[in-house]
């Protein structure tokens, strides 16, 4: 129903403006986008500090400007997972609903709508969640937990609240060894599990850090940042307190029907993913229904909604988790029974190359969810309507 080289070029146009618009975010010091990059270790352990002080150390050793090694890592991230994401995705049929699931407006193409969430450190959690997706199943059983595990801390280390997007790794590991002894599969599981809570637990112990320590990793990258390094951007947020942080994030949550918002953008945005899983039939492991493993996954992610705001950002990042386990799953044969080869409706559903394009492009490229702090839709082409409308008046 679609050539797939249609899908490569929109994959390489959608990496090309992020990594454009990351250049831009980059060149200007953005306070969102680069400088939580910079958070490193010159003040003491803090949180979010690891791959900001590998990043530190490469520039130390080597000398190359700072702000050139994080553009030149970020851009790699992004490239080697797109390349990764069109692995998974090009084993799809690519049927109507199908196409719907990987045009969804909170899918890949959403940072290229959604600018401002270009360059995050997002990038670095789905680069090593579609590693894993790829090549986990190639390494022995017994060693697969630590190669989750070291993901694991890498991304814990590098941004806290991503802790509780990790149910994926899990699952994926489930579902790849669906037909392993089930009790050694829950053995390594705990084992997963345990360092986890020993992730949380350093964390948690991690005192907030002092004026002192935040002016020592603000001189650490003096040459590349602005001069309000110690009060503005993601760096002085360190030594914010849990009670502050929630303090701050209230009058957000407190605007008019915000949370109604993105609850109506996730019911879109995840609609013909859900209806898929909905009338399938699924493989079980033991009593437990590989959908129960999928609802525990968003279930996880809850407390993101409660410690942070970037709800849109969250959102797609659960969607596109969610793709590559659906994926996976389909890959693994966890869903045993496709609907779209039964369900009449879906099955004789075709349309002409011009309307499926339309619906398509209708559905995933007229409208965003902004990635912060708004509770209404971003129309993405309301600035070329006005300016037809200026014209015409």
């Amino acid at each position: 129903m679609l050539n797939k080289k249609i899908l490569d070029y929109l994959i390489g146009i959608t990496v090309a403006i992020i990594i454009f618009n990351f250049y831009n975010f980059t060149k200007e010091l953005s306070v969102g986008q680069y400088s939580d990059w910079l958070i490193n270790y010159q003040g003491g352990f803090v949180r979010r500090g690891l791959i900001g002080e590998i990043l530190f150390q490469i520039h130390s050793l080597t000398t190359i400007r700072l702000d050139v090694i994080i553009f030149i890592t970020v851009s790699i991230l992004y490239i080697l997972f797109y390349k990764n994401f069109l692995k998974i995705i090009k084993s799809l049929n690519y049927h109507f609903l199908n196409l719907l699931i990987v045009f969804s407006p909170l899918s890949f193409v959403w940072p290229v709508m959604e600018e401002k969430a270009s360059g995050r450190k997002d990038i670095l959690f789905l680069f090593l969640l579609s590693i894993i997706a790829l090549h986990l199943k190639k390494i022995d059983f017994f060693k697969q937990k630590y190669v989750i595990i070291l993901s694991a801390a890498i991304i814990v280390f590098s941004h806290t609240g991503f802790l509780f997007l990790l149910a994926p790794f899990i699952i994926i590991f489930l579902f790849i060894n669906k037909d392993k002894n089930f009790r050694l599969i829950l053995k390594e599981i705990f084992f997963i599990i345990f360092c986890l809570f020993l992730f949380l637990i350093i964390i948690a112990n991690n005192k907030i850090i002092n004026a002192e320590q935040i002016q020592l990793i603000c001189n650490s990258v003096s040459d590349f940042v602005r001069n309000d390094c110690t009060t503005n951007g993601y760096i002085p947020t360190l030594g914010w307190s849990l009670e502050l942080n929630l303090s701050l994030k209230k009058s957000l949550w407190m605007r008019e029907y915000y949370h109604l918002y993105f609850s109506i953008a996730f019911i879109i945005g995840f609609l013909p993913l859900l209806i898929f899983l909905y009338n399938s039939n699924f493989l079980k492991f033991k009593k437990f229904n590989v959908i129960f493993f999928y609802s525990l996954f968003l279930l996880s992610t809850l407390p993101l909604y409660y410690l942070g705001v970037d709800y849109g950002r969250y959102l797609h990042l659960t969607y596109m988790s969610s793709i590559i386990i659906y994926v996976v799953a389909l890959e693994n044969k966890i869903i045993v029974n496709s609907f779209l080869k039964e369900n009449n409706f879906f099955k004789n559903l075709k349309f002409k190359p011009k309307i499926l394009v339309l619906i398509i492009f209708l559905y995933g490229f007229t409208f965003t969810v902004p990635h912060c702090c708004n509770n209404n839709f971003k129309f993405n082409y309301k600035k070329i309507f006005l300016k037809i409308n200026e014209k015409l008046n």
